[in-house]
């Protein structure tokens, strides 16, 4: 069943991942670097970046009114555009 604990474990899994892509990336891992390993850790971010928004999209969060409220002041321009919450998935 796919609930918090579900997404936050594969939250987890994923950023796992995405660290290990990211070191064989740098040559700080026993592989060999290479344009493959870009790829690769590109493929991971994707992974990990799509597991916080599946998270968020579940938990009705509002991503850009919550970036907004914790790193508005920080960004460029003040603040992020806000929408409307993504449909939930039980709903589409």
């Amino acid at each position: 069943m796919r609930d918090a604990a579900w997404y936050l474990a594969k939250m987890t899994e994923e950023m796992g991942e995405l660290q290990a892509a990211y070191l064989k990336h740098t040559g700080q891992w026993r592989a060999e670097r290479g344009p493959e390993t870009r790829a690769a850790m590109e493929d991971e971010f994707a992974d990990a970046l799509s597991m916080l928004l599946l998270f968020a999209r579940w938990q009705e969060i509002d991503v850009a009114a919550a970036v907004n409220r914790k790193w508005g002041k920080y960004l460029p321009g003040g603040a992020a555009p806000s929408g409307p919450v993504a449909p939930h998935p039980r709903d589409i």
